[in-house]
C-alpha cells in the first residue's frame, strides 16, 4: 500500500510539473521570440506594422518600407518594425512568401495563430512569378493569411513596381532622368540593350527571342547571360540610358499581370522599353510609352520597326510625350497603410483557405503562367 501511494504521489507530481513546464514555455515564447514582450510608444493615429520574416537575406527590409514614406503625402501614418517582441501591439504582420523563416516550427504562438492575435491582419507578400515557387509547402498554411500583397491586380494590396499617374497626383513619383526631347534621338548612338542574369529559359525563352533579333541587328546583352558587364556599383540603367534608344524588358516568366522593374527603369532613364511577358501591358503602362513584341508577327518585323524609329526622329520622340502629363508613382506604402487604417475586424474579416492555389491560379482556376509563343523568324 505505501508503495502504491508513492506511485500516485509521483504521478501527481509529474502531472503538476508538466503543466508548470508548459505554462512556463508559453510565457517564454508567447511573443514569438525569447525576448520579453514590450510596447512601442505610438500616438493613436499611428498603426504598427511588423515584418516578421526576412526578405530573401535582408532582415531589415522594413526600413525600405519605412523610408518610402519620405516625400510622400500619405494621409495615414504607420510605423514599421522587425522587433518580434512587439507582435501583440502590431495591427498587421507581413510575411514574405519565399522566406525560409516563414514560420518557426517551435513557435507556439503562431502555429496555429493564438486567439490573442485573431484581430491582426496577416499579409502574404510576394512579387515573384508562380513558376519561381513550385514548392507546395504553402499548402500547410490554410486560413493563415488575411491579405495578399503582390504584383497581381486582384491582390488585397496591389504592389506594382511602378504606376502611371497624372502629374501632381503621384504621392511619391520616381525621379525621372531629365531629357531634352529635341535631341533625345540624336544623343543615343546605339540601338538595343538588354540586361539579363537569369538564364533559365523555361518560363519565357527570352534568350531565344533575342537570338532571333540578332539575325537582323546587334543586341548588346549585359549580365550573366551576355558578354557585357556593368561596374558593380554603377547604376546600369542610367549608364545604358545615355547610349541606347531601346531596352529589352523581357520578363523571365509569361504570367498574368507579371511586370517587374525591367519595364519601369528604362522609362526613368530615357529609353523606350520593348516589353515581353504574359501581362496585359495596356493596364499597366501608359499608351505610347512602350513597344510590345506581341504586336509583331516576327522578331524580324520588330527589328525593322526599331530601325524605322531610329531613322525617324520625330516618331521616336513621340514615345516620350507621356512625360508631359504623367509621373510614375512608386508609393506602395501608402496604399498598405491606408487599407490597414480602414480595416474593420468584424466587417472585413477573411482568410485564404488555400494560399498556394491563389498564388498559382486566377479566379477561374486557370494557371497564371503560360508557355510563350516564339516566332519562327
Amino acid at each position: 500500500m505505501p508503495l502504491r501511494r508513492n506511485r500516485r504521489s509521483y504521478k501527481t507530481l509529474f502531472t503538476t510539473g508538466s503543466i508548470f513546464l508548459v505554462v512556463t514555455l508559453f510565457l517564454i515564447y508567447r511573443d514569438g521570440t525569447n525576448s520579453p514582450r514590450h510596447s512601442l510608444q505610438l500616438d493613436y493615429k499611428t498603426k504598427l506594422v511588423l515584418t516578421f520574416t526576412t526578405l530573401w537575406s535582408l532582415p531589415d527590409w522594413y526600413l525600405d518600407i519605412q523610408n518610402s514614406r519620405i516625400g510622400s503625402n500619405c494621409p495615414y501614418k504607420c510605423e514599421y518594425s522587425k522587433d518580434k517582441a512587439l507582435l501583440h501591439q502590431a495591427a498587421a504582420v507581413i510575411f514574405h512568401g519565399m522566406s525560409k523563416d516563414l514560420f518557426p516550427v517551435n513557435d507556439i504562438l503562431l502555429n496555429p495563430r493564438h486567439p490573442e492575435l485573431w484581430d491582426q491582419i496577416w499579409i502574404f507578400k510576394l512579387n515573384e512569378a508562380p513558376v519561381s515557387y513550385p514548392d507546395p509547402g504553402l499548402l500547410s498554411y490554410a486560413n493563415t493569411f488575411n491579405w495578399t500583397m503582390t504584383y497581381r491586380w486582384d491582390s488585397d494590396v496591389f504592389a506594382p513596381n511602378g504606376q502611371f499617374m497624372p502629374k501632381n497626383q503621384a504621392r511619391r513619383p520616381f525621379k525621372l532622368f531629365p531629357l531634352k526631347l529635341d535631341d533625345v534621338s540624336l544623343s543615343r548612338k546605339k540601338l538595343v540593350a538588354a540586361m539579363i542574369s537569369n538564364c533559365n529559359e523555361a518560363g519565357s525563352r527570352r534568350l531565344n527571342y533575342i537570338s532571333l533579333m540578332k539575325n537582323y541587328t546587334e543586341v548588346d546583352v549585359f549580365g550573366s547571360c551576355g558578354k557585357l558587364r556593368c561596374d558593380k556599383d554603377a547604376n546600369c540603367y542610367q549608364l545604358l540610358g545615355k547610349e541606347y534608344k531601346f531596352f529589352l524588358a523581357f520578363e523571365n516568366s509569361f504570367c498574368e499581370d507579371y511586370v517587374t522593374e525591367k519595364a519601369f527603369q528604362p522609362l526613368r532613364y530615357g529609353m523606350v522599353p520593348v516589353v515581353r511577358s504574359g501581362a496585359n501591358y495596356s493596364k499597366i503602362l501608359q499608351k505610347g510609352s512602350y513597344i510590345n513584341t506581341q504586336d509583331f508577327p516576327s522578331a524580324q518585323e520588330l527589328v525593322e520597326y526599331l530601325k524605322y524609329l531610329n531613322q525617324n526622329h520625330a516618331e521616336y520622340r513621340k514615345y516620350f510625350e507621356w512625360r508631359e502629363d504623367y509621373d510614375i508613382n512608386s508609393d506602395q506604402e501608402c496604399d498598405l497603410c491606408t487599407k490597414i487604417h480602414q480595416f474593420n475586424a468584424k466587417a472585413d474579416r477573411k482568410s485564404y483557405a488555400n494560399i498556394y492555389s491563389w498564388y498559382h491560379t486566377n479566379y477561374t482556376q486557370q494557371k497564371l503562367c503560360t508557355d510563350p509563343h516564339i516566332p519562327l523568324v
